[in-house]
């Protein structure tokens, strides 16, 4: 038997066992001896209970949590609360019983209780019961871009040393190439009330987008103890014109590498570029042998020309996946080109 409660701030410690394998092994953050760190500044440590994260109780003890985590969402002018759906996980046992699905419930009716709007990046096994019993529905579809850093190193680990060694001129083809800016780029450890201006400026350019403020962004990268790399891009006046912001893994023999925010103004393709080709280049340093990232995959999107600036500096496409909502209200856009999307907007990476 088992049973379904709001999660209390004791279950930390139990909770960041349980959720281990969601970090998967590139993820030190996630990890043994270090999760605790990452699910406290998830979650949180404030007294009494949190119907945003929602666990299901054994008689061995926790086999399910479905969590949510807010965010900020402008909407054609409006800011609404919005709750991402992450952290879904029921032990293998009690897979099929009906733990997700009841679980999922709860955590809905505790966004719906606060008027708040719902989605997710599910995988296969989540999205028929999202689907099919949770009243979620498709809201954009999600494109992977990747791109190669250091062939040899894949050739090596795909067919070979010998093949790896063959590699090695593509290496320079492949390499990041400086081009001639009058943009500045360094690297950020704090947030300033340039952050602030910055989101301010841009924020008209898309309709749909969480918000990217000060606030926010100290929360999601500053207060994360994951190790995030924030590159700022400023002009000759010293304006700031953009971030982005990277990270690499190490995953199992290989490293990867994640281009996982960028903000710019909408059409500044110039910003852009010089900010992936920075973050690029980062990855490299740190030895990323291919670095992906996320892209609305809708053609004439908000995010069209970001979509072709990766392209530029030879991002190309892999797969894709799409997002489900739960909207609160029935008037949301729900137009795909609307939505600006990025990794950063899914607490997985």
């Amino acid at each position: 038997m088992w049973q379904t409660r709001a999660y209390h701030p004791e279950d930390l410690g139990p909770l960041a066992e349980f959720l281990v394998p969601l970090g998967d092994e590139g993820f030190s953050s996630r990890t043994r001896g270090k999760v605790d760190a990452y699910y406290r500044w998830k979650y949180g440590n404030g007294s009494g209970e949190s119907n945003r994260v929602r666990v299901a109780v054994g008689t061995e003890g926790l086999i399910g949590v479905v969590a949510l985590l807010p965010r900020c969402i402008k909407l054609d002018g409006r800011i609404l609360t919005a709750f991402e759906m992450g952290d879904i996980l029921t032990a293998a046992g009690y897979r099929r019983q009906g733990v997700f699905s009841a679980l999922g419930r709860e955590a809905c009716q505790a966004s719906a209780s606060m008027g708040a709007l719902s989605y997710v990046k599910p995988n296969a096994d989540s999205a028929p019961v999202l689907l099919n019993h949770l009243g979620f529905r498709p809201l954009v579809e999600l494109e992977t871009l990747a791109r190669p850093i250091r062939i040899s190193r894949i050739l090596a680990q795909r067919v070979g040393h010998l093949f790896g060694a063959w590699g090695r001129p593509l290496d320079k083809f492949f390499a990041v190439r400086t081009t001639n800016s009058r943009l500045f780029l360094s690297r950020e450890a704090t947030f300033t009330d340039e952050f602030d201006r910055l989101w301010e400026t841009v924020a008209g350019d898309y309709p749909a987008i969480v918000v990217r403020d000060r606030a926010y962004l100290e929360w999601r990268y500053e207060q994360n103890p994951t190790a995030y790399t924030v590159l700022a891009a400023r002009d000759a006046g010293g304006r700031l014109r953009g971030y982005g912001v990277g990270l690499v893994v190490q995953w199992g023999l290989k490293r990867i590498g994640y281009l996982v925010d960028i903000l710019t103004g909408r059409e500044d393709r110039a910003t852009q570029v010089a900010l992936v080709k920075g973050i690029l280049r980062l990855c490299a340093d740190d030895g990323a042998q291919t670095v992906h990232t996320w892209v609305v995959r809708a053609p004439a999107s908000v995010q069209s020309a970001l979509r072709s600036s990766l392209r530029s500096v030879g991002f190309f496409p892999r797969d894709s996946s799409w997002v489900l909502w739960r909207p609160s209200i029935d008037d949301l856009p729900s137009d795909q080109r609307a939505w600006y999307l990025t990794m950063a907007d899914f607490d997985g990476i």
